[in-house]
């Protein structure tokens, strides 16, 4: 018999084939070395998914077991989402994480952790957990909001992306230097995230739950860059504009600190290398204009 919080889950989630893995894993991964829970995470467990989700799936496992999920972890997945055209480890920052495809391009992440070792997430949901290790109850939906926050590292991030772009742009190198576009802009989502008291958690393939209409249009509006050099140029510094001048309001609201004298030593070292073709584009917002 299917538990009913198990039920619940099933019931929540927006297409078939997430239904259907999610199913299979409940029903297979148990029987597995040393499984002690098979957990939800993700944009599934936070209420979040659309039928575009990925599956995350959370297999916490006796210390004895871990070598052979060392080793077997791929014939688990494929017990799960069936042929695979694609199954790798995630990389170096997740330990014993692995990304999935399957034949039908079903995505399935799948993180192997030991009892010992085993830190929940915000959120989890349970498809197996005779020890209730789910977190559910606990854990914020990803669309929550908060009090604004200002976020200090990616203004800093910002105004060190900004002033390394001039080896880019230096070295010719013109397509580096157009993919810095977005780079710059993905910082200032982070501060209007900030304004709007959002922590995202939602996934990077997932911004518009978070951000206004009106914000979504001046991202669009200040990063349309052709591959030219003054055209990105202009971005850059239409990016810079918008960004010094939400941050600062924001630390101020915020309690927090906007480094001055970074912007004021970034936007020096572009008027020395780029001279005119930065200048040109007027100055940037001064403290005393908040």
């Amino acid at each position: 018999m299917i538990p009913t919080e198990v039920e619940q889950l099933l019931a929540e989630v927006p297409s078939d084939w997430q239904r259907s893995m999610l199913e299979r894993a409940a029903e297979v991964l148990p029987a597995y070395p040393g499984v002690l829970a098979v957990l939800v995470t993700g944009s599934v467990a936070s209420s979040a998914a659309d039928r575009f989700s990925d599956l995350d799936l959370l297999v916490v496992v006796a210390e004895d077991d871990l070598g052979w999920w060392d080793t077997g972890w791929k014939r688990a997945a494929e017990a799960v989402a069936g042929p695979l055209v694609l199954a790798n480890p995630i990389g170096a920052t997740v330990s014993r994480g692995y990304v999935v495809i399957n034949s039908r391009w079903e995505h399935l992440d799948l993180v192997i952790q030991s009892a010992a070792a085993f830190t929940p997430p915000a959120v989890t949901r349970g498809l197996f957990d005779p020890q209730r290790l789910a977190t559910a109850a606990s854990g914020p939906k990803a669309h929550e909001l908060s009090r604004p926050y200002y976020p200090e590292e990616s203004v800093e991030l910002f105004l060190y992306l900004l002033g390394v772009a001039t080896a880019t742009l230096g070295r010719g190198e013109v397509l580096l230097a157009h993919a810095g576009v977005a780079a710059l802009r993905d910082q200032l989502v982070c501060v209007m995230l900030g304004e709007n008291g959002i922590r995202r958690s939602g996934g990077a393939k997932k911004l518009n739950p978070y951000l206004s209409k009106g914000q979504r249009e001046l991202l669009l509006t200040v990063s349309a860059a052709a591959p030219d050099v003054s055209d990105i140029l202009r971005a850059y510094h239409a990016i810079t504009v918008e960004l010094v001048t939400r941050a600062r309001t924001l630390a101020a609201h915020c309690g927090g600190v906007f480094p001055e004298r970074m912007l004021e030593a970034t936007d020096a070292h572009l008027t020395r290398e780029l001279g005119d073709a930065w200048t040109a584009l007027g100055p940037l917002p001064t403290a005393t204009s908040i």
